[in-house]
């Protein structure tokens, strides 16, 4: 199960607004900015399951199970449709007994109006973790994570597939997170 808060702010006097532009000199026009700046904030529901063995593992998880309103305006909807994720990994091999292993995995996300497709290759050793995705027809993920117990940071980076723009340069993402519950240790034989 998975319970989250989220903000969203939307800053109006940074938008570009049609008003604004002349079609022969650009922006020469001064623009209503709107209510300045606006922040909402939501509560988030998601959960899964999944099942696996020493070396597959296969899962669904469903999020944004109460669809949020991220709507700014008061009686406006525009509710975050639910999302449903079909994942499964295997270990391809394992070197130096389990110390270092590398893995293939895929998932499947999909809403309302979209579906992608990622896979990724990952080497594990010990606490750490390397990997490189490929979000199909969209970018190319370089991924970095460290765990330790109920502690887990995981870095990426995404390179956006020059077909789609040329106006960014990709961008990064940084996770934190904390296990709840049991830590169950694994059995040396």
């Amino acid at each position: 199960m998975n319970l989250g808060w989220a903000i969203r702010t939307i800053n109006y006097g940074n938008l570009t607004l049609g008003d604004i532009i002349d079609s022969r000199y650009g922006f020469i026009y001064s623009s209503n900015p709107g209510p300045g700046q606006l922040r909402i904030g939501y509560v988030n529901l998601g959960g899964g399951l999944a099942f696996h063995n020493n070396r597959f593992i296969v899962g669904y998880y469903i999020d944004h199970i109460n669809e949020p309103n991220l709507s700014p305006f008061l009686g406006g909807n525009s509710a975050l449709p639910m999302k449903h994720v079909i994942h499964a990994a295997i270990k391809i091999c394992n070197f130096n007994g389990d110390k270092i292993n590398l893995s293939a995995i895929g998932f499947l996300n999909s809403n309302r109006t979209f579906a992608q497709l990622v896979l990724r290759i990952s080497l594990n050793y010990k606490s750490i973790k390397l990997g490189t995705m490929q979000r199909l027809n969209d970018a190319l993920i370089f991924c970095a994570g460290y765990s330790k117990d109920k502690f887990q940071v995981n870095y990426s980076y995404d390179i956006i597939m020059p077909r789609l723009t040329k106006k960014t340069a990709g961008s990064h993402e940084l996770s934190v997170g904390l296990l709840l519950g049991k830590v169950r240790e694994k059995k040396t034989e």
